[in-house]
């Protein structure tokens, strides 16, 4: 009986983890996509697609400085563990101005990205997955 209730009560928590991630990815889609509060106005592909890339370009430059951040941070003698990344999110949004003024320079090359810098105290590297 406890083993039966144990396990549905892991995949429970394990689901509501999951689901949490979910809303949490969407809710901030949502937040990107102002105007009709994240509603799809028409029935076009291509622009549903601007707003999925601009959210998966966001979060990808959002997961690269927080861990170029860690990185610095373990080198200056802060212990990093996994468990304190595994609670960090990239969905923040405090340092995004939705309505600002942003000037591109086409000119300037951006810094190579570090894939694989180590940043846990105990050595350990994630390797992202190659397709």
């Amino acid at each position: 009986m406890w083993r039966s209730w144990c396990g549905a009560y892991l995949g429970a928590s394990t689901i509501h983890a999951a689901t949490n991630k979910s809303e949490s990815f969407d809710d901030f889609v949502k937040w990107l996509a102002f105007g009709g509060d994240g509603v799809i106005a028409e029935n076009d592909r291509a622009e549903q697609r601007k707003t999925s890339s601009t959210s998966t370009c966001l979060i990808f430059h959002i997961v690269c400085t927080m861990t170029l951040a860690l990185y610095k941070l373990r080198a200056e003698g802060l212990p990093i563990e996994p468990e304190t990344v595994a609670a960090l999110s990239p969905y923040i949004r405090a340092h995004i101005s939705r309505f600002g003024q942003y000037t591109l320079d086409l000119s300037r090359t951006p810094a190579p990205i570090a894939y694989e810098l180590p940043i846990f105290t105990n050595g350990i590297t994630v390797v992202a997955a190659s397709e």
